[in-house]
């Protein structure tokens, strides 16, 4: 810890950087809890969806309309607080939707 104090107290755009990068983290803790908490399952997975868009795995696989999931149904039920059943109903909901 002292060590990175000393590296802050030397080197300003060092510690300029970290504070962004800790404050994009924070923004991005509180976006996906907020996604998270709402009550409906169209809002948790649209969410979970958003948020994997947002990262490298799903922009590599822009023109293809599958979507590689990094975790298994469950995993994901359970980060969501859905059953596996909930999950599906709301994903084969979503994929009849109009404009999907």
């Amino acid at each position: 810890m002292d060590v990175l104090k000393e590296s802050f107290r030397r080197d300003f755009a060092l510690q300029f950087q970290f504070l962004a990068k800790i404050t994009h983290e924070l923004r991005e803790s509180q976006r996906r809890a907020i996604g998270l908490a709402r009550h409906d399952a169209e809002g948790k997975l649209a969410t979970f969806f958003e948020m994997l868009q947002r990262n490298t795995w799903l922009r590599d696989n822009a023109a293809s309309e599958a979507i590689w999931l990094p975790m298994s149904r469950a995993d994901i039920a359970s980060y969501l607080g859905l059953t596996q059943e909930t999950l599906s109903r709301t994903a084969a909901r979503l994929a009849r939707a109009p404009g999907s």
